[in-house]
């Protein structure tokens, strides 16, 4: 206990290091949440179950049992002790009672030997590391999924037992004597199943075919450290009863009478309905063991004197009571009266910061951390002792022994929890000094608490604003409409006037986007304090942004909806001037939006930026572009041959055919040229060294290793015809992979690499010489293929792109 107040004190040390004045914030100057670290307190074991055959440990007296009937080593047989001498007894056998067109699988999918061998579930108990376990699935048939009530005891179930004393010489298992066992101990894992008392096929029919019976408490695999350590549990055997309708259907059976015929144990999962649909019970037999323990039967003491004691419903062990579930009792007291005291405060004050509020929900993270640890402080014993009694009239009492034993153990959990409420009180002191402080550093008065926060200093969280923004976008796109009538419109503006234009549905969510790589940043705010009084109070820093926009207040609608067109109209305006601003700098090239790409490298010709188309046309190919739509460009010369598709598709978007040819190697080539026309029927040719690469919004598939033969697209760096010829047109190229994006997706000129076959360059010598551009389609195959490609966006890569 002192190891665990220990480490909640350190928790108290920590939460005031984290309120000293070296977390003050420079600028308000008030104090930070409190963040209080967690005590790990290991977990405690409260009883052992010792290996079978070692010796007791002093330390653990009173509080073990020995699984030397079953355990993980003990082979595929139960050693019960009983056997008769035919080395029978033990033995597994398992068996299904399927009613109502039911279905009952064990999941064991390996044949079984005979269920009477002595090894007939050795394969499943190798499988499960020397327990017995297995997921049962109950079932119907296809043509019977209903929900169908059936009586009480005909149902579906599955059973495991064995025989404690063996076969006798004419191959029948006999019974056995077991007074002296007392009871039985299991280490399991299992949901809804029993223990049942065997007493042979005619006690059993005496008894209708119920059992005296005892159900394993809920214990499923994912409370069992992934399955390796069960429950254990012991039960004496007044613990196992009867049904109540045995006395009914049947003759009841005397426990005196069934422990001298009992012929062995059983172990079902059932299901008390049919269901349309299938249930899984996982269990795990572990270990099994003989309860060795002294439970008393008389001399019984009642704590309610009235109470004439008859017989006992349950028994408790001391040791199952250690300091440390005491301790545990303590904490998860504290934790209760934290949970009050915040609720009281709340309920007294109607002014608290949110600081304090936030510090308030740090109080209870140790014990709530320390309160759900899972411990299973149930164990057996080797002298329970009586807990509940039943009385002569069928009422029920504590037992004196109980009672008492309680009253110690509630005065040790209350030290603990007054040891910690001294603790957990000055954490309240703490936060309750707690203020508010604003975004902009100025701190709340004490009887005044935040009451709104906008989350951004943006006109979008004021009222009225909303048809301000569509009026606004109204008016920006008239003046788009003007802008683009004019003659002297320069190419920047062009450009982005078509870019911004709203109006073309396809750039609608363009609008929407954010640059590349640009954090969302935003900048919060407190809108209004609540004080004592009950009176609201803008902000000084809202105060400010009002006045930003020419507004004293937020109160008259028609003044705040101007002021919000206004802002509105010019942030688009802004967004426009930008892109004149930006056009042409590295970045975004084009964005299909017109024809021809924005290279920033024209030469003065003005034919940068066109789009080129070459094929295996002069070698006799066949290859082709097929554009959506059945679209056909006329004029390749044309600086607009592709709007009318751009305008339609937001996207140059095709097929690339590649038809049945003797050609060894088809292609289709689709690039721009970066300078433009040399007037000597050639292409200058740019320094593309201070770009580090280039970025491509595109779509390709069916490339690759298809049935018919090889697709290949690449991305080159086109040269002069001379130069090329000098490499044999070995040009540097980047491979392009089938996708399907909505992102830029960059290669850095590092990625472009010459195929091998010509002569060898430099890159950073190739990157001097480039003349345009280019998307290359080949295949390398004998039938005809196909590409299908869309190209969205073109960008010169940045050092803001990732």
């Amino acid at each position: 206990m002192k190891k665990l107040c220990s480490l909640f004190a350190l928790g108290m040390l920590l939460f005031w290091a984290a309120c000293s004045e070296e977390n003050v914030s420079p600028v308000s100057g008030s104090t930070e949440d409190p963040n209080m670290v967690t005590a790990d307190s290991s977990m405690y074991v409260h009883c052992s179950r010792i290996a079978s055959g070692k010796s007791q440990n002093s330390e653990d007296s009173g509080c073990y049992w020995s699984g030397d009937m079953w355990n993980r080593t003990s082979g595929y047989r139960v050693h019960t002790g009983y056997d008769n001498g035919t080395n029978t007894s033990g033995i597994w056998t398992w068996s299904v009672n399927a009613l109502n067109d039911s279905i009952v699988h064990t999941g064991w999918n390996f044949p079984l030997a005979d269920t009477d061998d002595s090894t007939a579930l050795a394969d499943v108990i190798d499988k499960c590391n020397g327990s017995l376990c297995g997921t049962i699935e109950f079932k119907q048939l296809p043509d019977s999924l209903r929900y169908v009530p059936v009586p009480s005891r005909e149902i579906t179930s599955f059973t495991l037992k064995f025989s404690l004393a063996g076969k006798d010489s004419s191959g029948k298992f006999e019974s056995a004597d077991v007074h002296d066992m007392q009871g039985i101990c299991i280490e399991y894992i299992a949901v809804g199943m029993e223990i049942e008392l065997d007493l042979g096929d005619s006690l059993n029919t005496v008894m209708a075919g119920y059992f005296y019976n005892v159900k394993l408490p809920y214990y499923p695999k994912e409370n069992a450290d992934g399955g390796v350590n069960g429950k254990e549990v012991c039960y004496p055997w007044n613990s196992f009863v009867l049904p109540r309708d045995v006395g009914i259907k049947g003759i009841p059976i005397s426990m005196d009478e069934a422990l001298s015929h009992l012929q062995g144990f059983r172990f079902t999962i059932s299901t008390n309905y049919n269901y349309g649909y299938p249930v899984s019970e996982y269990f795990d037999i572990i270990s099994l063991g003989r309860y060795s323990g002294n439970a008393p039967t008389t001399n019984l003491h009642s704590v309610d004197k009235s109470c004439s004691p008859d017989s006992v419903r349950d028994y408790f062990c001391e040791c199952t009571y250690p300091d440390e579930r005491s301790e545990r009792e303590g904490f998860e007291k504290t934790l209760r009266y934290i949970n009050e005291k915040i609720g009281q405060i709340k309920n007294e004050s109607s002014i608290i910061s949110d600081k304090t509020e936030k510090c308030f929900g740090h109080i209870p993270t140790p014990y709530i951390t320390e309160t759900h640890k899972v411990v299973n402080w149930e164990r057996p014993c080797d002298n329970p002792i009586p807990k509940t009694l039943v009385c002569a009239d069928g009422s029920v009492s504590e037992s004196r022994e109980f009672t008492q034993m309680m009253e110690i153990f509630d005065a040790k959990a209350n030290v603990v929890f007054e040891q910690q409420k001294l603790i957990v009180d000055s954490l309240f002191g703490e936060c309750m000094k707690l203020r508010d402080t604003l975004f902009n550093g100025e701190i709340v008065p004490d009887s005044c608490r935040i009451d709104e926060i906008l989350m951004d200093r943006s006109v979008h969280y004021l009222p009225y604003t909303k048809d301000a923004s569509v009026a606004a976008n109204a008016a920006f796109i008239d003046e788009l409409d003007s802008l683009s009538k004019l003659d002297s419109l320069d190419e920047a503006s062009k450009y982005c006037v078509l870019q911004f234009n709203s109006r073309e549905p396809r750039l609608v969510s363009s609008l929407k986007k954010r640059p590349l790589a640009e954090p969302l940043i935003t900048h919060p705010m407190v809108k209004s304090i609540r004080c004592e009084s009950g009176n609201v109070y803008y902000t000084s820093e809202y105060k400010e942004f009002l006045q930003e926009l020419g507004l004293k207040d937020d109160t008259d609608s028609l003044d705040v909806y101007n002021a919000a067109k206004k802002y509105y109209l010019d942030q688009r305006k802004n967004a426009l001037d930008n892109c004149v601003d930006s056009y042409g700098k590295n970045g975004i090239i084009w964005n299909a939006v017109w024809t021809k790409v924005n290279t920033g490298f024209d030469n003065g010709s003005g034919t940068s930026g066109k789009w080129f188309y070459v094929t295996d046309s002069a070698d006799g190919g066949k290859s082709h572009i097929e554009w959506n739509n059945g679209y056909v460009v006329k004029d390749w010369n044309d600086p607009n041959a592709l709007d009318t598709l751009l305008r339609n598709d937001g996207q140059l978007k095709g097929s690339a055919y590649f038809a049945k040819t003797s050609i060894r190697t088809p292609f289709v080539n689709l690039g721009f040229w970066l300078a433009g026309e040399d007037g000597k029927g050639g292409h200058d040719a740019v320094d593309i060294t201070d770009k580090e690469g280039i970025c491509l919004d595109f779509d390709l598939s069916n490339t690759g290793y298809t049935s018919t033969g090889f697709t290949r697209v690449y991305l080159q760096l086109d040269m002069s015809d001379s130069l090329g010829a000098t490499i044999n047109f070995d040009l540097f190229s980047a491979r392009l992979r089938s996708t399907n994006s909505t992102v830029l997706n960059c290669y850095v000129w590092e990625d472009f690499r010459q195929a091998g076959w010509g002569t060898k360059m430099e890159l950073k010598e190739a990157l001097k010489h480039v003349t345009g551009i280019k998307f290359h389609f080949e295949y390398t195959g004998q039938e005809e293929s196909v590409v299908d490609f869309s190209i969205k966006r073109i960008a010169f890569k940045n050092p803001y792109m990732l």
